[in-house]
């Protein structure tokens, strides 16, 4: 059964719901978000992708860090460095089956920071094993 998960970003909640009920045109919005649960609890984050065994990869603003949160939707810190991990971003599956990570210090830019330090290069691109394969399908 395929799922969609999703949650915001200055949330601290994930939510779920099954993707042939987002295609199901016939259920109203009531319906469907009658269909909608509470799946685990997250970090505030910027960046979420899955595997192929349901397992939920997570950035961690506040640790500077990544996170997964796993099919039982336990949620635990895998890596975490205030230096490299300066507020990570979006990621992506590599053919390697190894999770690409952009971290950007977007806490440091202008329009978030009047008076501290400002964001400055190198700006990095990581990456990390899997827990499990990538999606299926890619």
């Amino acid at each position: 059964m395929a799922e969609f998960s999703y949650g915001p970003l200055s949330g601290t909640k994930l939510y779920r719901v099954r993707t042939r009920d987002l295609l199901n045109t016939a259920l109203t919005d009531e319906a469907l978000g009658a269909r909608v649960e509470l799946f685990a609890d997250k970090p505030v984050s910027d960046g979420l992708t899955a595997d192929s065994a349901g397992n939920i990869y997570v950035t961690d603003l506040n640790a500077s860090g990544i996170g997964v949160i796993d099919a039982e939707g336990e949620y635990r810190l895998l890596h975490q460095d205030d230096r490299y991990l300066s507020w990570p971003d979006g990621f992506a599956f590599g053919p390697d089956n190894k999770i690409y990570v952009t971290v950007n210090q977007l806490h440091r830019s202008p329009p978030l920071q009047r008076d501290g330090p400002a964001a400055e290069p190198p700006f990095y691109l990581l990456r990390f094993d899997s827990v499990a394969p990538g999606p299926i399908g890619r």
